[in-house]
């Protein structure tokens, strides 16, 4: 007998079956169309889920190599640019190059090192006595003065040194001692003479100790000196600090012991290590990729099934760029030095690079004759050449293209840059005595440096002092500090630096009124300013100090930096124009096409990666459709078996109380 028990999330529940029929297995058949859609449905969305994660693999490993890129494809700052500094005695002084130091070789004495000043207070039985009450004024140099506060809750040794700290300041305070006397020691966190300490104290108030906070110089503030060169023409320099910067353009030197009798050769060169190792990570992040690329698109012949990236054309199209982005002469540069063969570079016959790093090496060391480390660079990077020497090309961006063949851009400017410079109000006196009620100023430069001069009394004629002036700024900013001369008898200070976020301040001083400034006196840089013009159409840039770069969107010149040298009178009221052809070498070429590959926002990668979800998202909504459309199928089938289970059982019942009736066996 068939009873059908209830209705559930289901369907309906038969408890038995009256008409013998598999009902079940009915109603399988009926709808193994639809279930066989849907099974190839989620298979379609299973590999198309597989194979966006491989594209995303890939993606992965072009990102890995896009990121060794740009040390071989930078204009400026690149790994074949790169230089070092050896030394002699390390234990004396090491060094740092940017690519901007040239190639040297100089001679240095280290006659002193920079040090801070230390002073300790008069002594005391134990780190606990308790002190007077009141408040300490604590001042470095030029800096801003601190007020910290002493009460009963911090008022001995330890709680005034624990203030001090807790007040994190460039003063910093520790209690020092034998186990029978103890001193606070105030030490400056900043070397040179310009830095000593200073203080007011006012802890005069309650029954406790008097504190001398100045009791004893433990260590006197000092500048660090080094002379460069002998003889007459040596040239002493000092320093706050031990690490002293762009005394020699580009290179940052660090003072570490000081021998005035012991000189010590210091050589600028080029750094092919740097460069070696940046060709070498781009050739392993290649040659992964190529890996990669080559486990997932051939065909197993023992299982009869294909790799997912077998004949994709994306694939083959992104083999093909790099490929010849890589093998592709650069228009431009030296014949001897225009394809990657020439630095060792190669491919293998399975398409992977080969690097002879000796080839490379001997190119930038100048050991293969008549190439250069700029031929390299040419090479590696995008370059440009200007009609003119007044204008050079600096750097190219990743939007920036290379000019047409016989068609450079035109540089057009029309305002030239200048540096910061302040003259002062009167003429100099033909002998000027200096003594030390007037050779004292403090001058600031670009609004962040700033420096004490002290010129050493005597009587100067104009020359002699704009000597002695010279040598105190370079000793304390540096031979990019700013430069000392006259015009028209008046002295002049004029800064290193051009542009507007160059500047000239005479801050203050005894010395000012004597030399022509008065307080505050200030000077402030023109920035450069001009346009691009590309073929008729003008590209706007905008200009800073003397360096005018490409506006963001230009069609052409997007990112491209060049470096005008006009003075003012050089540039008339129209402007002046010269020509830049620029040229992409092959690692600008290879960024560029990793750029198409890698933007987030446009980047072939993103489009197929956006193609993969899409695609899943409506086979999702493909299945989900016709998963509905199964279980309504499916349960509209069990109502009507249900029917039929119901009339036979009815009939069944009916024909059991006949055959009752009629002493007939029973169904």
């Amino acid at each position: 007998m068939s009873l059908i028990s209830g209705i559930n999330s289901s369907g309906l529940n038969f408890t038995g079956l009256s008409t013998g029929i598999d009902t079940s297995k009915i109603i399988d058949g009926l709808t193994s169309l639809t279930q066989n859609r849907i099974k190839a449905f989620r298979q379609r969305q299973a590999s198309q889920t597989a194979t966006q994660a491989v594209f995303t693999g890939l993606q992965n490993k072009l990102s890995t190599l896009s990121g060794t890129v740009p040390a071989l494809a930078r204009s400026i700052g690149g790994a074949v640019e790169a230089r070092k500094v050896t030394s002699s005695d390390e234990t004396a002084i090491t060094g740092t190059a940017s690519t901007s130091a040239a190639n040297g070789s100089y001679s240095i004495k280290v006659n002193s090192l920079a040090q801070a000043q230390q002073l300790a207070s008069n002594t005391f039985s134990t780190p606990t006595t308790v002190l007077k009450t009141g408040t300490v004024d604590l001042k470095v140099g030029a800096g801003a003065t601190t007020t910290i506060t002493i009460n009963s809750s911090n008022n001995t040794l330890q709680g005034l040194a624990q203030a001090i700290n807790d007040a994190n300041i460039e003063v910093k305070a520790t209690v020092v001692g034998d186990g029978t006397n103890y001193r606070l020691l105030l030490s400056s966190t900043k070397t040179g003479t310009a830095n000593t300490i200073s203080i007011t104290n006012n802890l005069t108030s309650g029954s406790g100790a008097t504190i001398d906070l100045t009791n004893q110089t433990v260590q006197a503030a000092a500048d660090a000196s080094i002379t460069i060169g002998s003889g007459s023409g040596a040239l002493t320099i000092t320093n706050s600090s031990n690490r002293i910067d762009n005394v020699i353009t580009g290179v940052t030197l660090n003072l570490n012991k000081a021998d005035s009798t012991k000189t010590i050769n210091l050589t600028v060169g080029a750094d092919t290590t740097t460069a070696i190792n940046a060709v070498q990570d781009f050739v392993n992040a290649y040659n992964e990729m190529m890996d990669y690329i080559d486990a997932r698109d051939n065909f197993d012949p023992q299982t009869q099934t294909a790799g997912p990236l077998l004949g994709n054309k994306d694939v083959a199209e992104l083999k093909t760029a790099l490929s010849m982005a890589l093998s592709s002469a650069v228009a431009g540069v030296n014949g001897g030095m225009n394809r990657i063969q020439s630095v060792g570079l190669s491919f293998d016959d399975k398409g992977k690079l080969v690097f002879d790093s000796s080839k490379l090496s001997k190119a930038i060391n100048g050991e293969i004759p008549g190439i250069t480390a700029t031929d390299v660079s040419r090479l590696f990077a995008m370059s440009g050449t200007s009609n003119t020497n007044a204008v050079s090309f600096i750097v190219g961006g990743s939007k920036t293209k290379p000019s047409p063949t016989g068609q450079p851009y035109e540089v057009k400017i029309t305002q030239a840059a200048t540096r910061a410079s302040v003259v002062g109000a009167a003429t100099l006196g033909g002998s000027i005595v200096i003594n030390t009620s007037n050779n004292t100023f403090r001058i600031r430069l670009n609004g962040i440096s700033e420096a004490v001069i002290v010129i050493d009394p005597g009587t100067y004629t104009p020359a002699s002092l704009v000597a002695a002036i010279q040598t105190q700024i370079i000793g304390r900013f540096g031979t990019n500090g700013a430069t000392v001369d006259l015009e028209a008898g008046k002295l002049r200070f004029t800064s290193a630096q051009f542009g507007s976020s160059a500047k000239v301040e005479t801050v203050d001083g005894n010395a000012l009124a004597t030399l022509g400034f008065s307080p505050g006196t200030t000077g402030v840089g023109v920035n450069v300013a001009g346009q691009f013009i590309v073929n008729g159409n003008v590209e706007t840039a905008s200009g800073s100090g003397q360096f005018l770069t490409g506006s963001a969107g230009n069609a052409n010149t997007s990112g491209m930096q060049v470096r005008a040298t006009y003075t003012p009178d050089q540039v008339p009221p129209g402007g002046v124009t010269s020509n830049m052809t620029v040229t992409e070498g092959t690692f600008a070429r290879v960024s560029r096409v990793l750029d198409r590959y890698l933007d987030p926002i446009n980047g072939r990668m993103k489009v197929i990666d956006e193609g993969f979800r899409k695609g899943i998202e409506q086979l999702e909504k493909t299945v989900s459709k016709e998963t509905a459309s199964l279980e309504l199928k499916k349960n509209n089938l069990l109502t009507q078996f249900a029917g039929l289970e119901s009339s036979v059982q009815r009939l069944r019942s009916l024909g059991n109380q006949i055959a009752s009736a009629f002493g007939i066996a029973k169904y």
